[in-house]
């Protein structure tokens, strides 16, 4: 047989087949978001969201620089690199709520602002509500609060400094 006849003969082997290149693996995706609801004073009120896309969206509604709704962009390893150091610092290990009456809060001072946070990352999805009149909470939960903050860099919208 000629080279000719050989590549026809292994074109037509190959032409009845559907060959399909294995999907590429897909990661699970990452969302975070961090809701904080107001307080009797002047706390800031806002919620902020990021995606493993890298997409941002901030709405502030009271007392902060920034009212209204913005979106920008994140660069996807600063989503993935704030994902693991949120599922490392525990996060999914802490209650699913530290607010009044639940035995995760030891003394209740009302009028304090309520902090939830919710990520979703490895096919994992954990909401933790944070009421901040509540004493006894894990102090990883207000430094991972605050993670995000740093991380989205909010201070850009609010003017706040997150406490430390």
């Amino acid at each position: 047989m000629t080279g000719t006849m050989l590549a026809t003969l292994s074109m037509l082997a190959c032409a009845g087949r559907n060959v399909v290149p294995p999907p590429e693996r897909q990661a699970a995706p990452i969302r975070i978001s961090l809701e904080r609801r107001p307080c009797y004073g002047t706390c800031p009120v806002y919620t902020v969201r990021v995606d493993d896309t890298g997409l941002v969206g901030y709405e502030g509604m009271k007392f902060v620089a920034r009212l209204g709704t913005v979106t920008d962009t994140a660069s996807r390893d600063s989503v993935r690199v704030l994902a693991a150091a949120l599922a490392n610092g525990g996060f999914f290990e802490l209650a699913d709520r530290y607010g009044f009456g639940e035995p995760t809060c030891l003394r209740y001072a009302s009028d304090a602002p309520i902090v939830i946070t919710t990520i979703t990352t490895g096919g994992r999805t954990k909401r933790v509500e944070h009421d901040h009149g509540c004493s006894g909470v894990p102090p990883q939960l207000i430094e991972l609060e605050n993670r995000i903050d740093d991380a989205i860099e909010t201070r850009r919208w609010t003017r706040v400094q997150p406490r430390h």
